[in-house]
């Protein structure tokens, strides 16, 4: 059962840490495809799903990227500085304004990523919140 099974999750994610020092983006992408849909919410891990949506920025998949790491931050399990690896990798990609101007929905699952000087002009600039 993989659910109980910290060893398989474990080297998952180990594997798909080499691959992305490597620069092997298409593997990443083939290995967490080839998971089975009922158990890829217990193996792929935060930090291995943070991997995945850069190996799709880097293969050329903006959307699929955006998508999949807004899928890994509404996870429980997602650590603080996972959210600060995608913040980042974010702001390399769109500019460091661009998690400000997410929906509100979006943004939320940010604040934990933003400074202290950020959140003050996000709040100063978006009148809605």
């Amino acid at each position: 059962n993989f659910e109980e099974d910290p060893i398989c999750r474990k080297a998952f994610d180990e594997m798909i840490r080499l691959l992305a020092i490597e620069n092997r983006w298409k593997d990443i992408i083939e290995k967490t495809a080839n998971i089975q849909e009922a158990v890829k919410y217990y193996i792929v891990t935060p930090d291995s799903q943070y991997r995945l949506g850069k190996a799709k920025l880097m293969l050329g998949d903006e959307d699929g990227a955006l998508d999949e790491w807004i899928k890994c931050i509404q996870k429980d399990s997602t650590q603080e500085y996972t959210i600060q690896y995608i913040a980042a990798e974010l702001g390399k990609w769109k500019g460091n304004n661009f998690i400000h101007q997410l929906p509100v929905s979006e943004l939320s699952l940010f604040i934990p990523a933003i400074n202290q000087a950020d959140k003050e002009a996000i709040f100063r600039s978006r009148p809605e919140l």
